[in-house]
Protein backbone atom coordinates (compact mmCIF):
# COMPACT_ATOMS: atom_id res chain seq x y z
CA UNK A 1 0.00 0.00 0.00
CA UNK A 2 3.29 2.39 0.70
CA UNK A 3 4.66 1.53 -2.25
CA UNK A 4 1.25 2.56 -4.36
CA UNK A 5 0.79 5.40 -2.70
CA UNK A 6 4.60 6.68 -3.45
CA UNK A 7 3.49 6.15 -7.01
CA UNK A 8 0.99 8.39 -7.30
CA UNK A 9 2.64 11.01 -5.57
CA UNK A 10 5.19 11.04 -7.55
CA UNK A 11 3.54 11.11 -10.88
CA UNK A 12 5.08 14.78 -12.41
CA UNK A 13 2.82 14.62 -15.68
CA UNK A 14 4.16 15.15 -19.04
CA UNK A 15 7.87 16.67 -19.92
CA UNK A 16 7.88 19.82 -22.47
CA UNK A 17 9.80 17.70 -24.86
CA UNK A 18 6.93 14.86 -24.60
CA UNK A 19 4.31 17.31 -25.51
CA UNK A 20 6.58 18.82 -28.47
CA UNK A 21 6.54 15.16 -29.79
CA UNK A 22 3.40 14.36 -29.56
CA UNK A 23 2.17 17.95 -31.60
CA UNK A 24 5.21 17.17 -34.12
CA UNK A 25 3.27 13.76 -34.95
CA UNK A 26 -0.32 15.42 -34.81
CA UNK A 27 1.20 17.79 -36.71
CA UNK A 28 2.33 15.35 -39.67
CA UNK A 29 -0.96 14.21 -39.41
CA UNK A 30 -2.87 17.15 -40.44
CA UNK A 31 -0.48 18.42 -42.81
CA UNK A 32 -0.56 14.82 -44.76
CA UNK A 33 -4.62 15.39 -44.61
CA UNK A 34 -4.75 18.64 -46.03
CA UNK A 35 -2.40 17.52 -48.89
CA UNK A 36 -4.30 15.19 -50.05
CA UNK A 37 -7.32 16.69 -49.81
CA UNK A 38 -7.28 18.66 -53.38
CA UNK A 39 -6.05 15.30 -54.80
CA UNK A 40 -8.98 13.45 -53.24
CA UNK A 41 -11.64 16.32 -54.70
CA UNK A 42 -10.13 16.15 -58.10
CA UNK A 43 -10.52 11.97 -58.03
CA UNK A 44 -14.05 12.79 -57.07
CA UNK A 45 -14.69 15.54 -60.02
CA UNK A 46 -12.79 13.43 -62.66
CA UNK A 47 -14.84 10.15 -61.93
CA UNK A 48 -18.13 12.35 -62.41
CA UNK A 49 -17.25 13.29 -65.60
CA UNK A 50 -15.97 9.96 -66.71
CA UNK A 51 -19.17 8.59 -65.10
CA UNK A 52 -21.04 11.26 -67.74
CA UNK A 53 -19.10 10.22 -70.35
CA UNK A 54 -20.06 6.59 -70.33
CA UNK A 55 -23.79 7.77 -69.99
CA UNK A 56 -23.85 10.34 -73.00
CA UNK A 57 -22.21 7.62 -75.30
CA UNK A 58 -24.42 4.86 -73.87
CA UNK A 59 -27.36 7.51 -74.82
CA UNK A 60 -26.35 8.18 -78.39
CA UNK A 61 -25.49 4.10 -78.81
CA UNK A 62 -29.19 3.46 -78.11
CA UNK A 63 -30.09 5.84 -80.49
CA UNK A 64 -28.34 4.92 -83.31
CA UNK A 65 -29.11 0.78 -82.78
CA UNK A 66 -32.68 2.31 -82.82
CA UNK A 67 -32.50 4.44 -85.84
CA UNK A 68 -33.75 2.95 -89.50
CA UNK A 69 -31.25 1.43 -91.25
CA UNK A 70 -29.96 3.65 -94.26
CA UNK A 71 -27.80 2.32 -97.32
CA UNK A 72 -25.15 3.45 -97.31
CA UNK A 73 -24.89 4.01 -93.25
CA UNK A 74 -24.72 7.93 -92.86
CA UNK A 75 -22.60 9.09 -89.72
CA UNK A 76 -21.87 12.36 -91.37
CA UNK A 77 -17.96 11.08 -91.31
CA UNK A 78 -15.37 13.78 -92.42
CA UNK A 79 -17.53 16.84 -90.25
CA UNK A 80 -14.63 16.59 -87.15
CA UNK A 81 -11.18 18.94 -87.58
CA UNK A 82 -9.02 16.58 -88.32
CA UNK A 83 -10.74 13.51 -88.84
CA UNK A 84 -9.35 11.21 -91.37
CA UNK A 85 -12.20 8.21 -91.30
CA UNK A 86 -13.70 7.35 -95.13
CA UNK A 87 -16.81 9.17 -96.44
CA UNK A 88 -18.48 6.91 -98.89
CA UNK A 89 -22.06 7.30 -100.40
CA UNK A 90 -23.42 10.09 -102.52
CA UNK A 91 -24.35 12.39 -99.51
CA UNK A 92 -20.75 13.74 -98.54
CA UNK A 93 -19.87 15.28 -95.45
CA UNK A 94 -23.48 15.98 -94.54
CA UNK A 95 -23.32 19.00 -96.80
CA UNK A 96 -27.45 19.80 -97.52
CA UNK A 97 -30.28 18.21 -96.89
CA UNK A 98 -30.02 14.89 -95.99
CA UNK A 99 -32.24 12.42 -97.84
CA UNK A 100 -36.03 11.45 -96.79
CA UNK A 101 -35.96 9.04 -93.80
CA UNK A 102 -32.24 9.17 -93.20
CA UNK A 103 -30.96 9.38 -89.63
CA UNK A 104 -27.54 11.20 -88.71
CA UNK A 105 -25.06 11.98 -86.02
CA UNK A 106 -23.66 14.61 -86.46
CA UNK A 107 -20.90 15.34 -84.53
CA UNK A 108 -21.44 17.30 -80.80
CA UNK A 109 -19.04 20.06 -80.07
CA UNK A 110 -18.10 21.47 -76.67
CA UNK A 111 -20.75 23.47 -75.04
CA UNK A 112 -23.50 21.97 -77.49
CA UNK A 113 -24.83 18.82 -75.69
CA UNK A 114 -28.39 19.08 -74.34
CA UNK A 115 -31.05 17.34 -73.07
CA UNK A 116 -34.55 18.69 -73.55
CA UNK A 117 -38.00 17.63 -71.66
CA UNK A 118 -41.00 17.02 -73.57
CA UNK A 119 -41.88 20.95 -73.11
CA UNK A 120 -38.60 21.65 -74.92
CA UNK A 121 -36.96 23.12 -71.81
CA UNK A 122 -33.37 22.47 -71.57
CA UNK A 123 -32.87 20.13 -68.18
CA UNK A 124 -29.52 19.41 -68.55
CA UNK A 125 -26.18 20.34 -70.38
CA UNK A 126 -22.90 19.35 -70.73
CA UNK A 127 -20.37 21.92 -71.36
CA UNK A 128 -17.29 19.84 -70.89
CA UNK A 129 -18.00 16.51 -73.54
CA UNK A 130 -17.86 16.16 -77.06
CA UNK A 131 -19.18 13.08 -78.79
CA UNK A 132 -18.09 11.12 -81.98
CA UNK A 133 -20.07 8.56 -83.69
CA UNK A 134 -18.13 6.45 -86.35
CA UNK A 135 -20.77 3.79 -88.22
CA UNK A 136 -18.56 1.39 -90.20
CA UNK A 137 -19.76 -1.34 -93.04
CA UNK A 138 -18.38 -4.58 -92.14
CA UNK A 139 -18.95 -5.68 -95.78
CA UNK A 140 -16.17 -2.62 -96.66
CA UNK A 141 -12.66 -1.94 -95.47
CA UNK A 142 -11.41 -0.94 -92.74
CA UNK A 143 -14.78 -3.54 -91.66
CA UNK A 144 -15.04 -4.64 -87.75
CA UNK A 145 -12.07 -5.70 -86.69
CA UNK A 146 -13.48 -9.13 -88.47
CA UNK A 147 -12.21 -9.60 -92.16
CA UNK A 148 -14.30 -7.47 -94.46
CA UNK A 149 -16.49 -10.34 -96.66
CA UNK A 150 -19.13 -8.96 -98.87
CA UNK A 151 -22.00 -11.12 -96.74
CA UNK A 152 -21.29 -9.17 -93.98
CA UNK A 153 -23.54 -6.38 -95.86
CA UNK A 154 -26.32 -6.36 -92.96
CA UNK A 155 -23.96 -5.66 -90.13
CA UNK A 156 -22.02 -2.66 -88.99
CA UNK A 157 -19.51 -2.03 -86.56
CA UNK A 158 -20.98 1.40 -84.10
CA UNK A 159 -18.63 3.18 -82.16
CA UNK A 160 -19.33 6.46 -79.76
CA UNK A 161 -16.82 8.15 -78.56
CA UNK A 162 -17.05 10.80 -75.60
CA UNK A 163 -14.18 13.39 -74.79
CA UNK A 164 -14.29 15.58 -71.94
CA UNK A 165 -11.72 17.71 -70.44
CA UNK A 166 -10.47 16.80 -66.78
CA UNK A 167 -10.04 18.29 -64.04
CA UNK A 168 -6.71 19.13 -62.48
CA UNK A 169 -5.82 18.80 -59.13
CA UNK A 170 -5.84 22.78 -58.32
CA UNK A 171 -9.42 22.94 -59.80
CA UNK A 172 -9.21 24.08 -62.87
CA UNK A 173 -9.66 22.45 -66.26
CA UNK A 174 -7.17 20.45 -68.14
CA UNK A 175 -5.75 20.94 -71.21
CA UNK A 176 -5.58 17.14 -72.80
CA UNK A 177 -8.70 15.71 -73.21
CA UNK A 178 -10.24 12.11 -72.00
CA UNK A 179 -11.93 10.11 -73.80
CA UNK A 180 -14.46 7.07 -73.11
CA UNK A 181 -15.10 4.75 -76.36
CA UNK A 182 -18.07 2.21 -76.83
CA UNK A 183 -18.10 -0.08 -79.33
CA UNK A 184 -21.15 -2.69 -80.37
CA UNK A 185 -22.24 -4.66 -84.05
CA UNK A 186 -25.37 -3.91 -85.09
CA UNK A 187 -27.36 -6.06 -87.60
CA UNK A 188 -30.05 -5.10 -89.90
CA UNK A 189 -33.41 -5.94 -89.02
CA UNK A 190 -35.69 -8.06 -91.12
Amino acid sequence: MRRLRQITQDASGLTVAEVIVAVGIIMIGLVSLIAVAPLATSQVGQSKLKTTAVFLAQQRLEQVKNSPWAAPATDCLGVSIGNAAPVTGTWVNCLGAAPPGLVTFPDDAYNTITFVNSANAVVASYPQHRRVVRITGCDVAPGCGIPVDPSLASLRQVTVTVFFLPMTGVGTVGAAEDSVQLTTLVAQRQ
